[in-house]
């Protein structure tokens, strides 16, 4: 239980996600970008000059690890090994947080290759929760768990998704990263009002936000961080704000890359809407 420890988190402004397409980009515009998040498994089994790389820009920034195959919805326990070398990246990193989904990316034996939404039911609940104790446990810092976009609900659900995050802040002490965007993909794909959805999470407990653009695909709108922020996006994470005790919001760009000033002026458009934030 590390409940207050989130309390304790720095406010950290608005970040951009780091990926090796804009290094140079980011560190001619250091002083604009407040924070950085990397995709952690990146960083595991890598070269020692990518860990050298890693732990020179950590000198320059706030990094924050995330991670993308965690797996806390699954009903096998996290890998101890994985976990060892996600700490080695946090240690250097000196993190303040971890952060990954809520989902399973796999099953026994079977790598599903993608983050794929799990059953809302009191046994998951319990080995999910059993995952994230591990993980704090194991890294010493707060896990902050995302939502994802899905096309399909899972059978056998017996609480919705909100009520599942809220049972989850609970009975762990984590932290939520409100992925602004999957919220209002879901919300079009699947026709619900995006404002009233979010009021039902537990958005005392969201530490960060992330914000990107997508594409359509065959009638679905898709989570592709190929797009600029469109403005419902902007319009929902400024309704929300006021709602969350917010440290820090992160534009996603993993494809498409525009030219640097239209990134940067994004993330000045969060830095702008963070500035009356009661978290500061």
């Amino acid at each position: 239980m590390i409940s207050k420890s989130i309390d304790l988190l720095p406010f950290l402004g608005a970040g951009l996600g780091y990926r090796y397409q804009i290094h140079n980009d980011i560190l001619a515009n250091e002083d604009e970008i407040d924070f950085l998040e990397i995709i952690t498994e990146k960083y595991i089994g890598t070269s020692p000059r990518s860990i050298d790389a890693l732990t020179e820009m950590a000198e320059k920034f706030t990094i924050i690890p995330h991670g993308v195959s965690l797996s806390v919805g699954s009903a096998r326990k996290v890998s101890k090994t994985f976990l060892s070398n996600v700490k080695d990246v946090v240690d250097i990193l000196n993190a303040p947080y971890y952060s990954d989904h809520l989902a399973t990316t796999e099953c026994p034996g079977i790598d599903l290759g993608h983050l794929s939404p799990i059953q809302y039911n009191d046994v998951t609940l319990k080995y999910t929760v059993d995952n994230i104790n591990m993980v704090q446990d194991t890294l010493g810092i707060p896990f902050v768990i995302e939502n994802i976009t899905k096309t399909l609900e899972i059978p056998g659900s017996t609480m919705s998704e909100e009520d599942f995050l809220h049972q989850l802040v609970d009975k762990t002490g984590c932290g939520m990263l409100l992925d602004v965007t999957n919220l209002y993909t879901n919300s079009v794909n699947f026709g619900f009002d995006a404002i009233e959805r979010a009021k039902q999470l537990p958005l005392d407990a969201v530490v960060q936000a992330h914000l990107a653009g997508g594409v359509w695909h065959n009638g679905k709108l898709i989570d592709s961080h190929s797009e600029s922020i469109p403005n419902q996006v902007w319009q929902l994470f400024e309704e929300l704000i006021p709602l969350m005790p917010i440290k820090g919001a992160l534009v996603e760009r993993d494809d498409n890359y525009p030219d640097f000033d239209e990134l940067l002026a994004e993330v000045k458009k969060g830095k702008k809407l963070l500035s009356n934030t009661s978290s500061k």
